[in-house]
């Protein structure tokens, strides 16, 4: 239910074009395998999944949640075409298209591509179908079944990834898939870093506890248990004025502030902008679902605090708090 709930914001926030894109270079194979267990939760257990993502890595530029967010839609349409089961097929693989490709419907530039391959056993379509596919809003299920928004979204994101979208199908053939992304080349490490070594993830052992604001309990019990998973020490507050009498009262050893930006009250914009005044330099990691660019004004994203959208995943959390914390300094 979560995962479909996620799924549902991002699709609207993608129409409404208020999502928060952060384009990176991906293994697309690696991205494939990471969604496995998901898809397999989406897809139940008559349908059967088969990926093929090949030997060598091949990377494009893409954002990962986006991508995320196109194999479960497409999982989920096949799942749906295919009522009594059936075999649900995701590979990935290298392409090339020349000069002289003179397909109708490719309308991409010559070059290197990834293809994602999403192929089903499924009822198939139809031309009157097909014509009409990627339309917001175009749906061939019954009323309550379907939002219409998935496929137009699928489009919408892999066109804005400089790609292309194919498809085979006719009724009672199944269907399949083709999305094709510009291949870039391998992304170089972080200076610093030496090849095949992960950076730490947490800073947490050089001292100090992270303030941690949020008016939500349930999520601030879950960003508390993730923060001490990571070995963080956390100060808690429920609101901007508390946050701001804690910072006050452990000033000495806080080391960064993770804040929601909406909240009753002291909203986490305000509650930065005075915390900043007290303590110049201090290091803020902004959370919210909602895009960064509604709420950060100018000014704002000039005191380059972090910023981190909801929902996330443990390691993209640690990531970013171990980002604030780095450079830091307690006093002891």
């Amino acid at each position: 239910a979560g995962a479909r709930g996620v799924l549902l914001t991002r699709q609207l926030l993608a129409f409404s074009r208020r999502d928060v894109v952060t384009p990176e270079t991906l293994a697309l194979g690696e991205v494939v395998r990471d969604m496995e267990s998901m898809l397999l939760r989406l897809i139940g257990e008559n349908v059967r999944l088969i990926t093929r993502t090949g030997e060598w890595p091949l990377y494009v530029r893409a954002d990962r949640g986006q991508l995320e967010q196109v194999l479960a839609n497409l999982a989920v349409n096949a799942r749906d075409a295919m009522p009594q089961g059936g075999d649900l097929t995701i590979g990935v693989s290298a392409v090339e298209i020349a000069a002289g490709d003179a397909r109708p419907d490719l309308d991409l530039p010559p070059g290197p591509y990834v293809a994602l391959t999403v192929a089903d056993q499924g009822s198939g379509m139809g031309p009157e179908v097909r014509a009409h596919l990627f339309e917001p809003f175009f749906t061939t299920k019954e009323q309550g079944k379907g939002t219409g928004l998935g496929l137009s979204v699928v489009y919408g994101i892999v066109r804005q990834a400089g790609g292309n979208v194919l498809v085979e199908s006719e009724l009672g053939a199944g269907a399949t898939f083709r999305l094709l992304l510009p291949r870039v080349g391998e992304p170089e490490p972080p200076a610093g870093t030496t090849p095949g070594v992960k950076a730490p993830v947490s800073a947490a052992d050089e001292g100090g506890a992270i303030l941690l604001v949020e008016d939500e309990t349930s999520v601030r019990a879950l960003a508390r248990d993730l923060l001490q998973v990571l070995g963080y020490q956390v100060i808690e507050a429920s609101s901007g004025e508390e946050a701001l009498e804690l910072f006050e009262r452990h000033a000495g050893s806080i080391r960064g502030v993770v804040s929601d930006v909406v909240m009753p009250g002291m909203g986490g914009l305000e509650l930065a902008r005075r915390l900043v005044a007290q303590r110049p330099g201090t290091k803020i990691l902004l959370v919210s679902g909602y895009a960064k660019d509604s709420f950060m004004d100018g000014d704002a994203a000039q005191w380059g605090h972090s910023f981190l959208q909801k929902p996330f995943t443990l390691e993209d959390f640690g990531r970013k708090v171990a980002e604030l914390v780095a450079g830091s300094s307690v006093s002891r």
